[in-house]
């Protein structure tokens, strides 16, 4: 049997574990994950972990010669060994770095090395839509201006022919000057259209509440419309408070406006066919949402700061067109968070 050393401690592998983790050891991805030591890559130096998930490590990290701030994604070790997986990784990453829109994270780098792929994005200062929600800050307008945003930036990923696929509050960032940004493009595409990795992931990290009936059905066969679905999800929890969903249908509550509510349907379909048609139609159908009082100083993402809200305490008296909301406190639910 072969065995190889690890990159990290230069401790023997089995040919089963460098099967299992890469040229890294057991003990060593451990010391990894509880921040006991941290990995090495050329011309980066790891500054702190932002956030640990299913697929992975994110940490910090300052880009030596250029004196950068990035994001560095460290995925799990067993991916490397999955040629299928590694195939679409670098084909999509390649893909994804020649995409530049002010509302997608940019994709600096990518590769694998010791044993551990990784990719060197982005760094956006600022949180994550969940975080947000989760403090219930958002007026109606405001989630309305995101949802544009999102919109713009799949509309830019779509007509390059690449589907998100992992559309949710947590890949939705929002910068220090209120801009948002989309991340993990490309990533769940890789995962999904392999069995054994998309089962993985699912284990690890998954809820279904925002994938699309079709996706969920049949992973390998999806399109842009499965993008709009998991939208349409994202802002009736903006709007809204938690979703409820059963099966294939997302319950969309009484109260909130007709307009928004007919979107809301066409967004939320289970037959992707009767789905808005595009994410340009849809920021469409957003925008007529707007009463024009509504607008702030300018969309989000686009560089002219932050929409400025002219909601009361906790954002209830924004009004969008066709009436006053009158649905829970965006981000709030009095189901509470599951």
């Amino acid at each position: 049997m072969s065995e190889t050393s690890c990159t990290s401690c230069g401790a023997r592998l089995s040919e089963s574990q460098t099967r299992r983790f890469g040229a890294v050891c057991p003990d060593c991805m451990m010391k990894f994950a509880a921040e006991e030591v941290l990995p090495e890559f050329p011309g980066l130096s790891i500054v702190s972990t932002i956030g640990k998930g299913g697929m992975g490590v994110v940490y910090e990290a300052v880009q030596s010669r250029l004196g950068r701030t990035v994001a560095l994604k460290v995925l799990s070790p067993h991916l490397a060994f999955n040629a299928s997986f590694m195939r679409r990784f670098h084909a999509e990453a390649h893909v994804l770095a020649r995409l530049h829109h002010p509302n997608i994270v940019t994709v600096h780098d990518v590769g694998v090395h010791g044993g551990l792929p990784y990719i060197v994005l982005e760094r956006v200062q600022g949180r994550s839509l969940r975080a947000l929600i989760r403090e219930g800050v958002l007026a109606p307008a405001r989630a309305l201006e995101i949802g544009a945003a999102v919109c713009d930036a799949l509309d830019c990923a779509h007509a390059a022919g690449i589907v998100h696929r992992d559309v949710k509050p947590e890949n939705i960032l929002i910068d220090l000057q209120g801009r948002v940004k989309l991340a993990d493009f490309g990533l769940a595409r890789s995962l999904d259209a392999d069995p054994e990795a998309a089962t993985k992931r699912r284990m690890n990290v998954g809820t279904p509440l925002y994938r699309a009936p079709e996706q969920l059905m049949r992973p390998d066969d999806v399109d842009a419309r499965a993008d709009l679905f998991s939208l349409g999800v994202v802002l009736l929890e903006l709007l809204a408070g938690a979703p409820r969903r059963k099966g294939n249908v997302v319950r969309i509550p009484a109260g909130l406006p007709p307009a928004a509510t007919a979107l809301l349907r066409k967004l939320l379909a289970a037959d992707p066919r009767k789905r808005v048609a595009s994410a340009a139609a849809a920021k469409a159908a957003l925008a007529a949402l707007f009463s024009p009082a509504d607008l702030g100083e300018g969309p989000a993402g686009s560089g002219r700061g932050p929409a400025r809200s002219k909601a009361g305490p906790g954002g209830r008296t924004r009004r969008v067109r066709g009436g006053k909301s009158s649905g829970p406190r965006p981000g709030r639910s009095p189901r509470g968070r599951g």
